[in-house]
């Protein structure tokens, strides 16, 4: 997603010194809670601070679950677990004594400390109860930037809570800023059942939502809004509804806390689902009312059909600004999107660049064959998609090219997010297929050379980057030409 701006400010404090003598020295300031709070704009980057603890979910090695450690991607097998670290969610190998990955806390791999995240979300719920307990005293602030700064805090607690929800289940619940020499059942709480986590934190999400505003200006688009708020309840509970938490006996019947409490109910509840359903109306009323609406490609041209619409509106949606017209946008993740467009974009198209980007990141055969056909059927269901033959080459009568038939007959999502040998409308580098430019033609066969740049296209034998099973993905990959209209 295109970065607007980033607000993730780290908290820093100054270190001055006088004189050239070192014995002249007056001591370092260390930075104290009275130091932070000393003014608004300080209180400021206090909070500013709190969003820092953000993952990295634009970064290849950021969050694994984008990236590789699902059903929906590949990696390939020529990148190093040492340096493409996510992949090593991917093959299995992440584990609790050795964590790649910890959003729980500071706790990274004892083998791997540089090469390994450690979100510490329990340590950003800290500090946002640290903040709202001291804001309200800052010097000069008004009573309209105590509901501001208070709203996006409450907010991220809520959200850090759902994160750490969304990564383990039943979790624990902080609800206040504890001490620091706590002792007891204080100190070490108990994870609660999943089904009262859901509650809590929906309760939370209901009691900030109100605070937010419905939109955000164009320098705080990082920041939450009612729908955010809204809508991060709304997928929560869908979650909640879905047969993964909702009666799952076959996983959850021995999943206990300490105490041996039941931490899934094993009870089936078709009330949840409801619930799912009211928050998801909730959400999308409040989306609406403040001007949110399904993105349309406002560039595509004149006359076109509603599949070459489809594929305008869907290719774009993800990396087109707010400020371009791009209506869709809820709550934008500002982080920079330059590393995972880098490791899925094909090898070769990059002016100048042999080696980036360096297309190593693929949909899975799974998810190439998931898309539906261009009669929106599931390609098994498709009486004239011929299935069986699926693999079978032949010619695509629009390019004269040999492909197989698996890239013939699909819906415009497929064409928008997945491209293959001899597709023809990779767009990058401002060849946007619209305005005179033609995308690149990829050329995917093993050993191939692009004939236009004289480069491989990820498929070179004797390289480190090559896509593992010939596909790319195309989602995520911004047209500088229309991203920045």
């Amino acid at each position: 997603m295109k970065a607007i701006k980033n607000i993730f400010l780290v908290l820093g404090i100054l270190v001055t010194v006088s004189g050239c003598d070192y014995l002249d020295s007056e001591p370092e300031k260390k930075g104290t809670l009275e130091e932070a709070f000393a003014s608004v704009n300080s209180a400021r980057n206090f909070l500013y601070a709190c969003y820092s603890f953000m993952p990295e979910s634009s970064d290849h090695n950021g969050e694994p679950q984008f990236n590789g450690a699902s059903d929906e991607v590949c990696i390939t097998s020529q990148w190093a677990t040492t340096w493409h670290y996510s992949k090593v969610a991917n093959i299995g190998s992440q584990t609790a004594a050795d964590p790649i990955y910890n959003y729980w806390s500071y706790f990274k791999s004892p083998t791997q400390s540089s090469r390994c995240k450690a979100y510490n979300l329990y340590g950003a719920i800290r500090q946002c109860y640290t903040f709202l307990n001291r804001v309200e005293s800052v010097p000069g602030i008004s009573a309209a930037e105590i509901t501001d700064f208070s709203s996006q805090a409450k907010f991220l607690i809520a959200y850090y809570h759902y994160l750490l929800l969304r990564l383990y289940g039943p979790i624990v619940l902080i609800d206040r800023e504890i001490p620091l020499d706590a002792t007891g059942e204080l100190a070490f709480p108990k994870r609660r059942p999943y089904d009262e986590c859901v509650e809590w934190i929906a309760d939370r999400l209901d009691e900030v939502a109100p605070l937010l505003p419905p939109i955000q200006t164009s320098d705080k688009y990082g920041a939450p809004t009612r729908a955010a708020a809204k809508g991060i309840k709304s997928r929560m509970l869908l979650y909640a509804a879905s047969p993964l938490f909702n009666g799952n006996s076959e996983y959850y019947s021995d999943f206990k806390n300490k105490d041996g409490e039941q931490l899934i109910s094993l009870q089936y509840d078709k009330e949840k689902w409801k619930k799912a359903l009211d928050a998801a109306e909730d959400a999308i009323n409040e989306a609406h009312a403040a001007g949110h609406d399904l993105y349309t490609h406002l560039q595509a041209p004149v006359g076109i059909s509603d599949a070459e619409k489809g594929y305008f509106n869907h290719r774009w949606s993800l990396v087109t600004m707010p400020s371009a017209g791009n209506t869709d946008i809820i709550w934008a993740y500002t982080g920079s999107r330059m590393n995972i467009q880098q490791m899925i974009a094909p090898r070769g198209l990059s002016q100048g660049s042999t080696t980036v980007p360096y297309g190593g990141l693929a949909p899975s055969m799974q998810m190439v064959e998931t898309y539906l056909t261009k009669n929106g059927l599931p390609i098994d269901k498709d009486p004239s998609f011929q299935y069986d033959r699926r693999f079978g080459v032949t010619t695509d009568p629009e390019t004269g090219e040999k492909t197989v038939r698996l890239h013939l007959n699909r819906e415009p999502r497929f064409y928008a997010d997945i491209a293959y040998d001899r597709a023809t409308n990779f767009e990058l580098d401002g060849r946007d297929g619209i305005k005179g430019g033609k995308g690149y033609t990829l050329y995917l066969r093993m050993g191939e050379i692009n004939p236009e740049t004289n480069q491989t296209n990820g498929n070179d034998p004797l390289k480190d980057n090559i896509t593992p099973n010939g596909y790319l993905w195309k989602k995520y990959n911004e047209c500088p030409q229309v991203a920045n209209q």
